[in-house]
């Protein structure tokens, strides 16, 4: 059993594990019981640190694609793998890919359009290798200092430019405070009643956009902390 830690931004990020998910691919939820597993294990890996639920700020997870011919539970697929369906199902044309890795994404994306251009009898290959991705300048921000008027303008910012439209991909994907357990209350609750208000979203779909974040965080009392604040918004 190998575990990594590592140092990030005064925390520490750790993992990882992996179990079969035979369940639906949408609203997959935290499951406590198997953080809990994981800090045993990690306890007995490393005792000297004395890990605790506590300790837990937020849990990462999301699906990948698993090796069926495999016995063990967890197995996963260790490569990517592109299908090309004129060879599988007679459709000239049509790929798809089954990834495993954002980290080997773009090359897997350069392979399968240069198979594509070769199919096409194109004398050219994919560009993305020198083409770099579009980023925001100094993202993710740390918005800690950040007035309400600053707050509601750092939202509207990136509903206009870098295509934000869910609670998550603010206070997420923007910025890290909420990860790091610094996010102020207020400033939580802030963010969500500017997405409300851009986008018209009723009761119902303020309550799930805030629910969703909050599964993904893994401590009682910050979790706590971020409700108490939603009482400021008309939830």
């Amino acid at each position: 059993r190998m575990f990594f830690v590592v140092p990030w931004q005064g925390k520490a990020v750790s993992g990882t594990t992996h179990f079969t998910y035979r369940g639906p691919s949408g609203g997959i939820e935290t499951d406590p019981e198997e953080i809990a597993a994981f800090v045993d294990e990690f306890n007995t890996a490393c005792p000297a640190m004395g890990l605790t639920l506590d300790d837990i700020l937020y849990c990462y997870q999301g699906l990948t694609p698993g090796d069926g011919k495999a016995a063990e539970d967890g197995a996963k697929l260790h490569e990517s793998k592109i299908v090309d369906h004129a060879a599988t199902d007679g459709i000239g044309g049509m790929f798809s890919i089954v990834s495993i890795k954002w980290t080997t994404a773009r090359l897997t994306a350069e392979q399968t359009v240069d198979r594509l251009l070769r199919q096409w009898n194109e004398h050219r290959s994919c560009r993305t290798r020198q083409t770099p991705l579009p980023d925001y300048p100094d993202m993710p921000h740390d918005i800690c200092g950040l007035s309400g008027a600053q707050l509601r303008g750092f939202v509207a910012a990136h509903i206009e430019h870098t295509q934000a439209f869910r609670f998550s991909d603010i206070v997420l994907r923007r910025t890290n405070d909420l990860v790091l357990g610094k996010m102020r209350a207020e400033q939580f609750a802030v963010i969500l009643q500017t997405l409300a208000d851009h986008f018209d979203w009723p009761a119902e779909r303020r309550r799930e956009e805030a629910q969703q974040v909050l599964d993904r965080l893994s401590s009682s009392a910050f979790k706590r902390t971020l409700i108490n604040g939603l009482e400021t918004v008309r939830l």
